[in-house]
């Protein structure tokens, strides 16, 4: 952007030299300034770009594929197959259920019976049998309604050993999808109230009474179950979740590590001939300035090598429009930085953002801004895990200020990987570049901060970047 456009106004001011430096005074003069402060912003503008591309970059990972989630979610594959198949055991065992003469084994025949005669027992059911479509999709509701399914049920003095083993199923969706704690509470919610209606509405077959004893072991009986199938569903969330983290983390770096050498060559592209070509350019028009009115021979050849190096620079213009790459500046405004948070939520990331301000034209500031907060977001992945982390976007006047904090290392998280503190330099040399700081440290709460002050016009004196490659 800026580098081409510098690349293409020295070329054309390089063209007319000679002609320039035959007019009358103070027109050689003038160009001279011309062409040197163009030069000077040329190479200014390079090196900021050569510390975007040297940095250790590293983009937040694709949004994952497919449709995004409806209010309204469906019914997934397996699900429909699993109602299916539960659907297809409640008729094959209700037409097969026939006395044996053992009185124990006799006893199940009541559970597995279908009674086509009343249709609301078969409505029930049917809506246990349904539920289990969604037992992935929208596990709460699907318990929910395999719940009221199962109780409602109870109180028409009947029951299905079929649909009541898929109400654990619908248990395990709970525990495996959920929020841990929401899915507890869920789960001590339905399974009393399964067993409670077992309780009041009696079983489906005489039997000698239930003593209180009896009461309290199927009560201690149903918590023990539904604390298990809670335990093994969480813990296939947090398995799960680590993998998620774990492929974010490898594909990133892996991603990082091919683009890095396509950034490494184009920056030794970008140096050798916008570097050499641009900066003899300026020391020749400031020779030309030093000279000028008293060695008209100097003055020529200097024109002369400042026109060579014009033409070198058109000659390499083509190569760099198509070397360098487009940059992508997201607005950092709140759909903005929602969209960079987007695809880290997705891998386990639990982040909240705060914007403030209005997000103006995204320049030099705006860019590295979204450089440093997505550095910062991948380091929380590499360092810290699946931390809770705040994010905050200041827009001012005269600056913006990012600021990324985690709330500490999560145990048993991801290794800290190598390469620390590579990307901390680079993001102090890009807010050094524009005249800002950056600040990196332990929070007050505990966790880590990276606060990064950006000033929205660059300082006319761009310092050197440190080797951060």
């Amino acid at each position: 952007g800026l580098v081409l456009d510098g690349l293409v106004r020295v070329a054309e001011l390089s063209a007319g030299c000679p002609a320039r430096l035959a007019r009358p005074a103070p027109e050689p003069e003038r160009a001279m300034v011309e062409l040197q402060g163009e030069a000077r912003r040329v190479l200014a503008a390079m090196r900021r770009a050569l510390v975007v591309l040297r940095a250790d970059d590293q983009a937040p990972p694709p949004v994952p594929d497919g449709e995004p989630r409806r209010r309204t979610p469906g019914p997934g594959r397996g699900g429909v197959v699993l109602a299916a198949v539960t659907g297809g055991l409640v008729v094959i065992t209700g037409l097969l259920a026939r006395p044996t003469g053992d009185p124990d084994l006799d006893l199940l025949l009541p559970s597995l019976v279908v009674d086509v005669t009343r249709p609301v027992a078969l409505l029930l059911l049917a809506a246990q049998v349904v539920a289990l479509g969604w037992w992935r999709s929208a596990p709460a509701g699907a318990l929910v309604v395999g719940t009221a399914g199962a109780v409602a049920l109870a109180f028409h003095s009947h029951t299905h050993f079929v649909t009541d083993t898929g109400w654990l199923l619908l248990a395990y969706g709970v525990a495996a999808e959920l929020p841990r704690w929401r899915a507890a509470v869920l789960l001590l919610a339905a399974g009393p109230a399964v067993t409670g209606a077992f309780l009041v509405i009696g079983p489906p077959v005489e039997t000698p009474p239930l003593t209180a004893f009896d009461d309290l072991f199927l009560v201690l009986t149903d918590l023990v179950v539904v604390a298990v199938v809670w335990g093994i569903g969480a813990d296939h969330q947090e398995r799960r979740r680590r993998r998620n983290l774990e492929s974010v983390a490898l594909d990133t770096r892996e991603t990082a590590r091919e683009v890095a050498q396509e950034r490494h060559r184009i920056a030794r592209e970008l140096h050798d001939v916008v570097a050499h070509h641009v900066s003899a350019v300026a020391v020749q028009a400031g020779a030309v300035r030093a000279v000028s009115g008293s060695q008209p021979d100097a003055v020529a050849r200097a024109a002369g090598h400042i026109e060579e190096y014009g033409r070198r620079i058109r000659a390499a213009l083509p190569e760099l429009v198509d070397l360098t790459p487009r940059t992508s500046v997201i607005d950092l405004d709140r759909a903005g930085v929602e969209h960079i948070l987007t695809p880290l939520r997705a891998g386990g990331l639990p982040v909240t953002a705060q914007v403030r301000g209005r997000s103006p034209a995204a320049g030099d500031a705006g860019l590295f801004a979204q450089r440093i907060l997505v550095e910062s977001l991948t380091n929380v992945l590499r360092h810290a895990g699946a931390s809770p982390t705040r994010v905050l976007v200041e827009h001012r006047a005269d600056d913006i200020v990012v600021e990324v904090t985690d709330s500490g290392r999560v145990h048993g998280d991801l290794p800290v990987v190598d390469g620390a503190g590579l990307g901390l330099i680079g993001m102090r040399e890009r807010a050094a570049l524009l005249g800002g700081d950056l600040e990196a440290g332990p929070a007050a709460g505990g966790g880590w901060c990276v606060r990064a002050r950006l000033p929205r016009r660059a300082p006319d004196r761009v310092p050197a970047p440190t080797c951060s490659t």
